[in-house]
């Protein structure tokens, strides 16, 4: 099988699923390239350390170094190749083909396709996000890259309701099947008023529990710490972790109890000045950005791990799945969250963790008062929680279930 993947950046921390995916299908024996519009630097370790399985696998569709004559000057040599190869009356259809949404040659067009036209020979496409979708549309509306059968997966910034429709009803119709990363995701799809909704699959980001899995905690038996990790933006609810930190600090007097905020983000600066006004510095710190290898680290260390998370005030978004939580549990920590969004979906109230409704901070502080007086939940928790994240987010058991998508797709 020889599978195209399309994403718009590449490499970047949230996109190690990516190279995990790679890492599974390789092993099948199946051939698999990146298409990628933009090659972003990035020295993470385990990005640095996975280079050489996406490396030679990587095609950069736009290359923003050459200039318009260097491209016109492509564009022409791959015009007479394409002339060899095929014949005259053929090249002349793939020009006419270009013409049919614009009253001049969109050169930039044409020089993409002869960039990504190796694609024509694949048996899947699959599409990362929403707008790459529409951006490979294109191709399919003028009569290219027909043979291949498409997947586009929806990764929840990607969603919004209202206009939903509006921008992806014609990718819906062209699309073989859609996947999305939780309950959540597929409910905001099926309340838009789009076509074609039983293409839609369930399919979760996966976690590497061979990577996140449970390390000799050091620390002291008095000290308490409760792990945040996140980018630093209203919906994930780092705000309401430093209010149930305040009321916590002042409920207890028998443990250090410490909160960590891992991740960096606009709200930085807002959230520092807040904690230093509530003069709580002392049981507060920020990390700051972490690769993954510190922040598995920073979980080895945590007690517990909480994620308050809230529908963002401006856009009503919220977490499509936070795939920290399941990294948390692979790491053994008991989990304390929010009900909004699709957070709820990856864990088991009352087993693995709590599920609170949004904003309850008396709550909040309950449960983790709880957690702190019985270490014998926090461990049975701990445990059943690397047991669900096994059983139902394992990156090669996802791997396996995207694997038979594809044969799904193929059938078509």
């Amino acid at each position: 099988m020889k599978i195209a993947v399309f994403v718009e950046s590449f490499p970047h921390l949230t996109q190690k699923f990516i190279i995990d995916q790679m890492i599974y299908f390789s092993a099948r024996g199946c051939e698999i390239k990146l298409f990628v519009s933009r090659k972003n630097t990035n020295n993470q370790p385990e990005l640095v350390q996975n280079k050489s399985i996406y490396e030679e696998k990587l095609l950069i569709i736009e290359d923003r170094l050459l200039n318009v004559k260097q491209k016109i000057s492509y564009i022409t040599k791959e015009l007479f190749d394409h002339v060899k190869s095929t014949s005259i009356f053929e090249t002349i259809v793939l020009l006419k083909n270009n013409f049919k949404q614009f009253s001049k040659m969109d050169f930039h067009f044409l020089y993409n396709y002869f960039i990504i036209k190796e694609v024509e020979g694949y048996d899947i496409v699959h599409v990362h996000f929403g707008p790459m979708g529409n951006y490979f549309l294109q191709f399919r509306e003028r009569g290219f890259f027909t043979k291949p059968k498409i997947i586009v997966s929806f990764h929840g910034l990607d969603l919004h309701v209202d206009d939903f429709k509006k921008k992806y009803e014609k990718l819906f119709i062209e699309a073989h099947l859609i996947t999305v990363n939780s309950k959540y995701s597929r409910d905001i799809i099926f309340e838009s008023s789009i076509n074609h909704k039983e293409k839609v699959k369930l399919l979760p980001i996966g976690t590497d529990t061979e990577f996140f899995k449970p390390i000799n905690k050091q620390g002291s038996n008095n000290s308490f710490k409760i792990l945040f990790s996140g980018r630093l933006i209203k919906l994930k609810g780092a705000e309401s972790a430093i209010l149930i930190i305040e009321k916590l600090i002042k409920n207890r007097i028998n443990k250090d109890i410490k909160l960590i905020i891992a991740g960096d983000g606009p709200e930085r600066f807002s959230l520092e000045k807040m904690v230093a006004e509530k003069e709580i510095s002392n049981s507060v710190e920020f990390k700051g950005a972490v690769n993954q290898l510190e922040l598995r680290g920073i979980y080895g260390q945590a007690d517990l791990f909480l994620f308050p998370g809230i529908r963002d005030p401006n856009s009503n978004r919220a977490e499509a799945q936070g795939l920290v939580i399941q990294e948390a549990q692979a790491m053994e920590l008991p989990v304390i969250t929010s009900k909004v969004g699709g957070i709820k979906y990856g864990l088991i109230d009352g087993v693995t963790g709590f599920v609170l409704d949004e904003f309850d901070i008396e709550g909040y502080v309950e449960k983790i008062m709880l957690l702190i007086d019985n270490e014998d939940l926090r461990i049975s928790m701990g445990k059943a929680g690397r047991e669900f994240v096994i059983e139902n987010y394992d990156s090669i058991l996802l791997g396996e279930k995207l694997y038979d998508f594809y044969l799904e797709a193929l059938k078509i």
